[in-house]
């Protein structure tokens, strides 16, 4: 098992590498929306949709929606507003997550409200995804300030995985993931404030030192509830993984679950404070 994650591991990096910096910008738009239209096929199991064609219908319901916001001239529109609901609507749920209700088997069948909540989880973290590819003037884009917003959350799960087992003794969400303690939560913020002082070294001159600290602080700590959201969803739908798409590792959302978080915070930091811009259609 550890040898096919390593593998799997190593594979994914490869990949993510070479379609940020070397892939065109309608190759990087269509590639990350195919995984986002896996992703959704992922939520439909925990939105309830067992039936494979009702599953696969509502993956190409949100790939259908994807394509009418790239190819329609959507994206110019809708993503401003929509990268700043989410960003502001993701403490509220953190906030959820942590005082609300004990996730427990739901009763078979699809539960619209959820299903509806899939893709307004997904669409926003997705237009993030190509407003940070396309990067601020000055900064050459091309994917190096995605990577850096990656690499926060990276940061900050490395860092409260052994920030959490040496230091660890209060649970953060026993009832949603018992290995999370409040420890981790403060070691995984150390090593994205380190993180981010790098950070101003990589993209210092593109932007303002005090909106990229403070965005990247803002989007490793809403990283955390990213993860507790996916694992709430998983425990509510009665599963262990999201699916086995990706052979050690289970399913792209058990993957990509912070970033659905981190990533909207994150540019809509930039966004509202400077340097990158709303628009980044290719």
């Amino acid at each position: 098992m550890l040898k096919q994650r390593v593998i799997t591991a190593v594979v994914l990096f490869v990949a993510v590498l070479w379609v940020l910096f070397a892939a065109s910008a309608e190759v990087f738009s269509g590639l990350w929306a195919l995984v986002f239209c896996l992703a959704a096929w992922e939520w439909a199991r925990l939105a309830g949709l067992t039936a494979p064609a009702a599953r696969i219908a509502y993956a190409l319901l949100f790939g259908a929606l994807l394509a009418t916001v790239e190819l329609g001239g959507w994206r110019d529109t809708l993503q401003a507003p929509l990268i700043c609901a989410a960003a502001l609507a993701w403490p509220g749920l953190a906030l959820w997550l942590w005082l609300g209700p004990t996730p427990a088997p739901a009763a078979a069948g699809a539960r619209p409200l959820r299903l509806l909540c899939g893709f307004a989880l997904l669409l926003p973290a997705w237009l993030a995804m190509l407003a940070l590819h396309a990067g601020p003037a000055g900064d050459g884009g091309g994917g190096a300030l995605l990577l850096y917003a990656m690499m926060l959350v990276w940061a900050a799960d490395i860092g409260a995985y052994f920030a959490g087992r040496r230091f660890g003794r209060h649970k953060l969400a026993p009832a949603i993931s018992p290995g999370k303690t409040w420890e981790g939560v403060a070691g995984g913020l150390l090593a994205v404030a380190a993180l981010a002082l790098f950070g101003l070294a990589w993209h210092g001159d593109a932007l303002p030192a005090a909106v990229l600290l403070s965005a990247s602080l803002c989007a490793g700590a809403i990283s955390v509830p990213g993860d507790l959201l996916i694992s709430w969803c998983k425990r509510s739908a009665g599963i262990k993984d999201t699916s086995q798409l990706l052979p050690g590792h289970g399913g792209l959302l058990d993957r990509i679950d912070s970033l659905l978080a981190a990533l909207p915070v994150f540019a809509a930091g930039l966004l509202w404070f400077g340097g990158l811009p709303w628009s980044g259609g290719v």
